[in-house]
């Protein structure tokens, strides 16, 4: 027997809900609609140009040995329009029907380099290689793999030694997205005056560390890094407080860990803050085992 809720659905929210059902299926389209706007550098030209016709990026696009699909480009931004990525003005011209102005959506400039030269272009670009395990996921379910050692036959790190390509579209990734986020944190966190020598465990290439030494010039830096010394949303609650008691217990009087992380909500919600912690939840599911 239906439940009162379900028996009392309108027909307005049961088309809603059928749409948002539809969306599940093609949910891979949007990403790879992104990657190849990046590979055919559409956002830079939009960002450079201004509000522009599709016919214009053809043109920008074709050479002298390859003729651009202006009809291919107007569907795939319009596409991106339709996803809050791009905005489109649309306009009836007389004899020629609908001309449509692509811009950037406040979004999009992320995917776009900015006067610092960073972006989220080589995250986003990662991307082939993670839907390489999605067909895996089940496995983490059932058989407590991790998927991505499945679909590649290796773990994560070990990928990384060997695509080097992929390796380093990782550190460059890394390093825009640490740069981004520490520019919103020096907003927010202001406690690195008092701080002699600040230790970057899994610090990457540095990013983040030459950012924070730059904006406090008297700290002495030790950025530290190997292969197997990663950020704590890679390991299991257990390996997590072990790390942090081994590095509370290296302290000398006075000092202090300073953590920054996602937090998943005790309850999910349809925010995009919860979607993009809830996401990286899920990519740690996927990449590695225990991480979350």
């Amino acid at each position: 027997m239906a439940s009162s809720f379900q028996s009392n659905v309108d027909a307005d929210s049961d088309e809603e809900a059928f749409l948002l059902a539809c969306k599940l299926p093609t949910s891979s389209i949007l990403p790879m609609v992104v990657k190849s706007n990046l590979e055919l550098n559409l956002l830079e030209m939009i960002n450079n140009s201004g509000p522009i016709t599709a016919a214009e990026l053809a043109k920008m696009m074709s050479t002298d040995s390859q003729t651009t699909d202006v009809v291919s480009v107007d569907r795939i931004v319009f596409f991106l329009s339709c996803n809050s990525i791009l905005d489109c003005q649309a306009k009836v011209v007389m004899g020629f029907g609908v001309e449509r102005r692509y811009a950037l959506t406040p979004a999009a400039r992320f995917l776009t380099k900015g006067k610092d030269g960073v972006s989220l272009v080589p995250l986003t670009l990662m991307t082939s290689a993670f839907l390489n395990r999605r067909d895996h996921l089940k496995g983490a379910v059932f058989e407590g793999e991790t998927p991505f050692r499945k679909a590649h036959g290796m773990q994560f790190y070990e990928y990384m030694g060997k695509d080097s390509h992929f390796n380093n579209l990782f550190n460059a990734g890394m390093a825009n997205h640490s740069t981004i986020t520490l520019q919103k944190l020096f907003g927010k966190y202001d406690h690195f005056d008092g701080i002699l020598t600040l230790v970057n465990v899994g610090g990457g290439v540095g990013a983040s560390f030459n950012m924070i030494i730059s904006k406090y010039p008297h700290i002495k830096g030790i950025n530290f890094d190997l292969p197997n010394v990663w950020i704590l949303h890679i390991w299991s609650d257990e390996h997590c407080n072990k790390l942090l008691k081994n590095c509370h217990e290296a302290l000398p009087p006075n000092g202090k860990v300073i953590v920054v992380e996602f937090i998943l909500p005790n309850a999910p919600h349809n925010t995009l803050v919860a979607h993009k912690v809830a996401q990286l939840d899920v990519i740690m599911l996927g990449l590695h085992n225990g991480g979350k």
